[in-house]
């Protein structure tokens, strides 16, 4: 072969090596394409009455109607979101089970219907709880054909403005002090006190106590 077919050669080659390495890069930048709003997402872990359960609320506005799903990730489990193409929005109210430390933020993975991805790390909104519940005691009595229940515990927040205690059939709401509150309730036999706290912007806090 002559020698001036290898410039020729040559050229073609590097020409073919970048064309191959163009069709490996395109698809990553197409995979960092821009789906969410991230001005609009808000994110927060609400306390329940169950021991480790939470309800996770997860909300926002895509930029695009095209939108085929959106998974929300927290610590090791994805939860899918709710998509409406009409208004762009999403969301995701769900209860779930988080043992030990509480995460502090989120990941959302958005896919497009032509395979374009977005994934984002949301900051979990604080939601700490009104009620402290390692002060809580709840003692019972045999009263009569009823008990006799003493439900006393401290508050987290200052701004609490009631409390509400559930047990049997009876309802009872008392006016916290000092960031304490402390009531008595005659009711049938229980198992259990369900705990209610609202504070000045409406936030509640609700926990069930089991009565040992």
């Amino acid at each position: 072969m002559s020698l001036l077919h290898k410039p020729a050669k040559t050229a073609l080659f590097i020409f073919t090596m970048l064309a191959v390495m163009l069709v490996g890069i395109l698809p990553a930048f197409a995979a960092n394409a821009v789906l969410l709003d991230k001005t609009t997402i808000t994110a927060e872990l609400q306390s329940t009455s169950k021991a480790d359960t939470y309800k996770l609320k997860v909300s926002g506005v895509a930029k695009t109607a095209d939108i085929s799903k959106i998974y929300v990730k927290v610590s090791d489990k994805s939860y899918k979101a709710t998509f409406k193409s009409s208004s762009k929005s999403f969301s995701l109210s769900k209860d779930i089970t988080l043992k030990g430390t509480k995460p502090t933020s989120i990941s959302i993975e958005a896919t497009a219907k032509n395979g374009d991805t977005e994934t984002l790390s949301v900051s979990l909104a604080a939601n700490a709880d009104l009620i402290d519940r390692s002060s809580l005691k709840v003692t019972k009595a045999k009263f009569m054909t009823r008990y006799a229940y003493t439900v006393s515990g401290k508050l987290a927040a200052d701004n609490v403005t009631s409390v509400e205690v559930t047990i049997g059939d009876r309802v009872k709401e008392v006016i916290p002090e000092n960031k304490a509150f402390y009531i008595e309730v005659i009711a049938k036999n229980a198992t259990s006190v369900t705990i209610k706290a609202v504070d000045k912007t409406g936030k509640t806090d609700t926990y069930t106590y089991t009565i040992k």
